[in-house]
């Protein structure tokens, strides 16, 4: 529990703070409860609860809660991978171990990609050219002051 600032100073005015119980804190952090969740499981503000997570104590317990989270999450994998999961098997491979998938990359598909380029650069070279051929034209034709 963090301790009551109020209670140490009775002399103080206004509402005496609300303790927050920090064995609920990490029990909530173990299930990555946002901050918002874990004010609503204490039953107070979220500025509250911002308050107290810039104490020791509070960040402590959090992170325990966290990492009592990760523990669990990859406990399962784990499990379920023994169990023979092919699938969390090939996850855990990747994530653990560094393995990853081999693509093979067919050369048909380089060259086709290569002639799709080439035809279309070619096409525009076309257009262009019909372009500066119709633009030599108009140039030559007289217009119809006789110019």
């Amino acid at each position: 529990m963090i301790p009551d600032k109020k209670t140490e100073h009775p002399g103080r005015p206004g509402r005496p703070r609300k303790e927050i119980d920090l064995a609920k804190v990490e029990a909530a952090a173990a299930f990555y409860a946002t901050m918002d969740e874990i004010a609503a499981v204490l039953e107070v503000s979220i500025a509250t609860v911002k308050r107290a997570a810039r104490t020791l104590g509070f960040q402590e317990a959090y992170e325990r809660g966290r990492a009592k989270c990760r523990y669990t999450l990859r406990r399962m994998q784990v499990e379920l991978a023994e169990s023979g999961n092919a699938t969390m098997q090939i996850w855990l491979g990747k994530q653990i171990l560094g393995q990853r998938d081999n693509v093979h990359v067919q050369q048909e598909s380089v060259v086709q990609l290569q002639e799709t380029a080439t035809s279309a650069a070619d096409i525009l070279q076309e257009r262009l050219d019909a372009m500066a051929n119709r633009l030599e034209k108009s140039k030559s034709v007289p217009n119809e002051s006789g110019e």
